[in-house]
């Protein structure tokens, strides 16, 4: 199984991620009780549109989409997103074999609200957002609070992406691009997080 970036010279027209809890509601219609049920961790799903475009770039990206078919990965950018805490220096993981709702970092800028809640960031393939802001000591390490659980623990110093954070993808369902009078192409793409 291989992972392929995302090719540059495609144009993404409009996108949508969404985190998906996997845990189960159930409410009696009877006493009115409710009760949750423990499912898999949350996951993304992305949607991503392509508008006009030119019958090689269209063709580029069928390509790139039949490369991964439903064995490899795609390292989806997350293009609706904009960083709102001021972020800066290179950020890391610090130390190594994390795991939980928690992560451990260094490297930021000294004494600075690094990241807002609803930022996101990448590490290791995984995607994350941030449910409280995160400040840095004097020194430059931050925890940051996620909204999933680490899956798989990333190395001590892996870097964190804080700009355009990635989500290791899987296609779901099919795809195909509608061709326009004038060889322009338009569809829509939609990836599920590859989730080990």
């Amino acid at each position: 199984m291989a992972e392929y970036s995302w090719p540059s010279n495609i144009p993404i027209a409009s996108a949508s991620f969404r985190q998906i809890d996997g845990d189960k509601v159930f409410e009696s219609k009877l006493s009115g009780t409710v009760r949750t049920a423990e499912g898999p961790p949350p996951y993304w799903v992305a949607s991503l549109g392509f508008t006009n475009l030119t019958a090689s770039n269209g063709q580029r990206l069928e390509a790139y989409l039949w490369r991964i078919g439903k064995r490899n990965r795609a390292l989806v950018p997350m293009t609706d997103y904009i960083r709102q805490g001021a972020g800066g220096g290179t950020p890391r993981v610090k130390g190594g074999s994390q795991t939980g709702l928690t992560l451990l970092t260094d490297g930021w800028p000294a004494s600075t609200t690094v990241l807002l809640d609803g930022d996101r960031f990448s590490v290791s393939g995984q995607a994350f957002a941030i449910v409280s802001d995160a400040t840095s000591d004097g020194t430059g390490n931050a925890t940051l609070t996620l909204s999933s659980g680490i899956r798989t623990a990333p190395a001590d110093n892996a870097l964190l992406e804080i700009d355009t954070p990635t989500v290791r993808c899987i296609l779901k369902g099919t795809f195909g691009m509608d061709t326009r009078p004038g060889r322009f192409k338009n569809g829509i793409v939609e990836f599920r997080e590859a989730v080990p």
